[in-house]
Formats: C-alpha cells, sequence, structure tokens
C-alpha cells in the first residue's frame, strides 16, 4: 500500500500519481481543490484521504458547520466509501474541542 502526502492545488497531476501507482493520496485541500470533481474523476481509481479543512472548518468554523460539512462528505462518499473522512492536516491547537468532538461523532468514530 502505498501512500502519497502533497499540499496544495495538485489536481492536474493526480492522473500522474494514479499512473505511479498510488493507493491513497493525502490530502485533498478544500481551500484549493475541490472534493466533489476530484472525487468524481479519481475516487474510482486512488482512495482520497484528508477531505476537511485544517485551516478553515476545523479551527474557526462552528461545530454545527463542522457536522454539517461532514455529513455533505459522507453523502457525496456513500455510494462506494472511496474515501478517508479526515483533518486535511494535522489537528493544529488552536483548533476548539468542540469541533473536534462533532467531527468525530459525525464521522462515526464515537459511535
Amino acid at each position: 500500500m502505498f501512500f502519497l502526502h502533497s499540499c496544495g492545488k495538485i489536481d492536474q497531476i493526480i492522473p500522474d500519481i494514479v499512473e505511479a501507482g498510488f493507493d491513497i493520496l493525502h490530502p485533498i485541500q478544500p481551500e484549493c481543490m475541490d472534493i466533489k470533481d476530484v472525487y468524481e474523476k479519481y475516487g474510482q481509481q486512488i482512495l482520497l484521504c484528508g477531505t476537511i479543512s485544517s485551516q478553515k472548518t476545523f479551527p474557526f468554523g462552528s461545530p454545527d458547520e463542522v457536522r454539517k460539512y461532514v455529513r455533505g462528505l459522507k453523502e457525496l462518499f456513500a455510494p462506494d466509501n472511496r474515501a478517508i473522512i479526515c483533518p486535511s492536516n494535522l489537528i493544529q491547537p488552536e483548533i476548539p474541542w468542540e469541533n473536534i468532538i462533532a467531527f468525530a461523532e459525525e464521522a462515526g468514530a464515537l459511535d
């Protein structure tokens, strides 16, 4: 299993990443790439990981906004579950605990 981490707007090189044989691509940064578009184009070819903004949603969204965002991702990925819902980068110290709990509950990690 090969996992590639590459930040930034890399959607133009995703076909090359797939062709190189990577199994997982992290992150799909919502600040610079359209998650739905990337998933629809490449979600059958490579597992996508890191789909929640560590720069906007996690640190600055409310717990309800985090829950809504996770629900939207779960709906997008539901047909074949070819994605890992997680932060696009580390959970930084400035992220409110309430948002981390909201994420974990909505993602199903605390079921």
